[in-house]
């Protein structure tokens, strides 16, 4: 299967943009309800958001 590059490329913005938002409340939700775990899951969240944007870059760069 043939993808178009701007399908692919619209595709791959789609699931950076709804990575970020679900990190942005899960992390949210933990600093409210939880924030002793908040103070764990914190320092990972910049690492976390890394490898997503870089597994969804290094997809992207694929030919489907």
């Amino acid at each position: 299967m043939k993808t178009t590059p701007s399908a692919l490329l619209c595709l791959t913005g789609a699931l950076l943009l709804f990575s970020a938002l679900f990190l942005l409340v899960l992390e949210f939700h933990l600093k409210h309800e939880h924030p002793e775990a908040y103070e764990k899951y914190s320092r990972f969240t910049p690492l976390a958001m890394g490898k997503i944007v870089g597994i969804l870059l290094l997809w992207s760069t694929v030919d489907l």
